[in-house]
């Protein structure tokens, strides 16, 4: 990536219409309910749950994409795919890339909402 962010701040900001109070609460909603998405799809794939998989992915693709967090969103785009194929070659990598982009997307988050605070 060019840049050190894992979203783009301007556009996320866009979206949001400029409301920090807004976006401040959504990345909360968020960090609060991203990792029982994310154990849901480890336990989907351990018991290779198809339809866990291709719902719980589903859902956190959404999540991811109301940050324009495209990378991430394509990681989980492919384990809802492998969910809908019943696949789980590289399953546990993907979900190990997914998870590792998501924590520096909350980071990066994070640093979003302290940055507007100062």
């Amino acid at each position: 990536m060019a840049n050190s962010t894992t979203v783009d701040h301007q556009a996320l900001m866009n979206a949001f219409d400029g409301d920090r109070t807004l976006l401040a609460e959504a990345i909360g909603f968020f960090i609060e309910d991203y990792p029982p998405v994310l154990d849901d799809i480890r336990r989907s794939m351990s018991a290779a749950d198809g339809d866990g998989l291709k719902r719980s992915a589903h859902a956190l693709k959404g999540m991811l994409g109301n940050f324009g967090a495209t990378e991430a969103c394509l990681l989980a785009d492919r384990l809802e795919a492998m969910g809908r194929n019943r696949s789980a070659e590289n399953g546990s990598h993907l979900i190990a890339d997914l998870a590792d982009k998501i924590e520096r997307i909350v980071q990066d988050l994070n640093r979003l909402t302290q940055d507007s605070c100062s």
